[in-house]
């Protein structure tokens, strides 16, 4: 029995696939199963992963693609057999002592059932960006009063579950769970394509306290095209997301922040339709951002798209 199990979704990500994997085998800490669910990829994602000839391996190639990684992260878990569980993306890279490091705090502490690390960004070409991603999260900088070690920070369940509603600061390759978190608050909602890391976290933070290590622990790929730069479907299952929220007893203050979330999206789709001519559906989308919170941009987003095409491309 593996102590960790690592989920790691995939989709046509053949020419990362091989660093990825080759990061993680290269771990300092090695008491994991890797489960790779291919979300039926088209390139030859399958001949890079057997040409690894690891037991610790296990490859789900599911008959169909799912659109996001809800579906293949639910299989990962569901098969999993380690006590902890990770979370990892096939385009990100880990660094050497990740796991190591996650294991450790989790055997420390038994106060917190999740643990998520800062990491690196750096783009397709192999630049490092100069700051760490979380470097200027002013949400999550002010939670972090005092450390309980080196760089080791615990965050409530009530601190972290309402910073969520400000920011998603926590990388979703970042991510290490002990197993049995699962069966208060379910597995990952299948009916989001993306945003639906987001809404794991939020149920996670209303039942359990997180750890947090503040170093980079893996280098995050920021990619174009990817399943979180898809448009007005990225804002859309943004939505659903906090409406899911407001489903629930929420304090005031937090019902306030994800109608503003909402407003902000509606507005964002209401943009998107309007640069592509749709003013009907831009002028739909404006009003559903004025009616979760008073906007002065949603009206006059709204007046212009009475205005016509030729005439708006004439203001900018």
């Amino acid at each position: 029995m593996p102590r960790v199990s690592i989920i790691m979704p995939t989709f046509n990500s053949a020419s990362f696939l091989f660093e990825t994997i080759k990061s993680i085998l290269s771990q300092t800490f090695n008491d994991f199963e890797l489960i790779v669910v291919d979300d039926s990829s088209t390139d030859n994602s399958s001949e890079i992963i057997n040409e690894f000839n690891d037991l610790r391996i296990q490859y789900i190639r599911l008959g169909k693609n799912h659109g996001g990684p809800s579906k293949p992260r639910n299989i990962g878990i569901v098969e999993a057999d380690g006590e902890y569980i990770a979370f990892f993306d096939s385009d990100d890279i880990m660094l050497p002592e990740k796991l190591e490091h996650s294991v450790a705090v989790l055997d420390r502490y038994s106060e917190i059932s999740v643990v998520f690390s800062d990491c690196l960004r750096f783009s397709d070409s192999g630049e490092i960006y100069p700051n760490t991603l979380l470097q200027d999260y002013s949400g999550l900088r002010n939670l972090l009063k005092e450390s309980i070690e080196d760089d080791f920070f615990i965050l409530t369940s009530t601190d972290a579950f309402h910073n969520l509603f400000c920011e998603n600061y926590i990388p979703t390759s970042s991510v290490m769970v002990r197993k049995n978190v699962f069966d208060p608050v379910g597995l990952f909602d299948e009916e989001l394509i993306n945003g639906d890391d987001k809404d794991m976290w939020l149920r996670l933070s209303s039942c359990y306290s997180f750890g947090f290590i503040d170093k980079p622990l893996h280098k995050y790929r920021v990619r174009v095209g990817s399943v979180s730069n898809r448009g007005v479907v990225t804002h859309q299952n943004r939505i659903k997301v906090m409406k899911k929220q407001l489903a629930h007893d929420l304090p005031v203050p937090l019902k306030k922040l994800a109608k503003r979330w909402i407003a902000k999206n509606y507005f964002c789709i209401g943009y998107v339709y309007q640069s592509q001519g749709d003013m009907q559906q831009a002028r739909k989308n404006y009003l559903k951002s004025n009616q979760y919170h008073f906007s002065t941009y949603s009206i006059i987003g709204y007046l212009k798209t009475f205005l016509g095409r030729r005439i708006l491309q004439k203001f900018r």
